[in-house]
């Protein structure tokens, strides 16, 4: 197997029917997940894993969850220089996320944990001493022979490490899980909304980020009465081809902390959802000056715009955690549930209806 080769102590969790790879070289990414051997969920770029370059600005490796520190841009930002610009040229991966090895801290049958700890500047000059730690847990799925289905909790947590409190002066970090799978022209990203649709709808964040997003790209549809499970109002609708670099993300008073995918063509839908306390704050990661550095986005999908050697591409469905100003000692973090299954399309429909408050006739709107 491909994964082995990079990395042959690389772990392997199973439940049947679900295998799932993780890796401490690779910054305890989990690399991709399977259900019966079938739909391979993580978008892996096979190039990126010839070489690791710790002075470029990112090793692209994939993995279907990263664990990321934010915020990368704002005012707060620790993926650009003190006195550097907003700017991709500036833009730069800490290293201890995107090219050093982490530690393999326990291993049991189902769940796996590593960690590393990490020292890095923000935009303002403040140096963070942070440990980082993740657990990784395979969750029991009920049996299905139509759609075979992938689902585990990645628990992300920071704790300061240094001898000085996080302020509002200072800034602060959070915990940030981002997953990479495999574009297609029939992938349509979701990010159920609640409350008012109107509300809902104006709080949308494109130009934030990589620039407003064509209408052709992300839609936004309004329930006349509440739907799914939890009651969703409305929904962002966003292309998850592979083919225009774009971005949306949604604060935590319109999200419940649940952003997807479905893929239309091949029946295959990835569920990315985080709980947390009411009220909880968000750093910002926005790309402009002046922002607001607690007013920030829980939930954000990113659409890649380039090809990768073997001719892919990617997006992205994305949690971040709250933003806590923590003491020396002090650990926050957040869980993120990923669900992953693949069958036919009645069966998917009927789970997107329940599980994301969408028909068929919805996700058409971006098709």
């Amino acid at each position: 197997m491909f994964l082995l080769r990079q990395d042959p102590e690389a772990i392997v969790l199973r439940s049947e029917p679900v295998t799932l790879i993780a890796s401490a070289k690779y910054q305890g990414k989990v690399l991709t997940s399977t259900a019966g051997g079938g739909h391979s969920f993580g978008y892996l770029n096979r190039a990126a894993f010839a070489k690791t370059d710790p002075d470029a600005p990112i090793n692209g490796f994939g993995g279907e969850s990263r664990f990321w520190l934010g915020p990368e841009a704002g005012p707060h930002g620790i993926f650009f220089a003190p006195g550097e610009a907003l700017a991709g040229e500036a833009w730069d991966t800490p290293d201890a996320i995107d090219s050093e090895a982490w530690t393999l801290r326990d291993r049991g049958e189902r769940h796996v944990s590593f960690g590393t700890t990490a020292q890095v500047r923000n935009r303002l000059g403040t140096t963070f001493y942070v440990a980082l730690d993740r657990t990784i847990t395979l969750e029991p799925t009920a049996a299905s022979a139509t759609a075979p289905t992938v689902r585990y909790r990645v628990d992300d947590r920071i704790t300061n490490a240094g001898g000085a409190p996080w302020t509002p002066t200072t800034g602060t970090l959070c915990t940030w899980n981002l997953g990479m799978l495999p574009a297609g022209d029939d992938v349509v990203i979701v990010a159920p909304t609640i409350g008012d649709p109107a509300v809902a709808e104006r709080a949308v964040r494109t130009t934030e980020y990589m620039g407003e997003v064509p209408a052709e790209r992300l839609r936004f549809v309004a329930h006349e009465r509440p739907r799914g499970r939890r009651g969703f109002t409305g929904a962002v609708l966003f292309r998850g081809d592979g083919k225009a670099i774009t971005k949306f993300g949604l604060p935590a008073a319109v999200s419940p902390g649940i952003i997807a995918s479905v893929n239309v063509a091949t029946g295959a839908v990835s569920i990315y959802a985080t709980e947390q306390a009411a009220g909880a704050r968000h750093v910002s990661m926005a790309w402009v000056e002046g922002a607001d550095p607690l007013d920030g986005d829980v939930v954000t999908s990113y659409n890649h715009g380039l090809a990768d050697a073997e001719g892919g591409s990617f997006y992205e469905l994305e949690t971040i955690g709250p933003a806590k100003f923590l003491g020396p000692g002090e650990s926050s973090g957040h869980v993120t549930t990923i669900e992953h299954f693949v069958g036919p399309e009645a069966t998917v429909m009927r789970a997107v209806e329940s599980r994301l408050g969408l028909t068929q006739e919805d996700l058409q709107q971006l098709r």
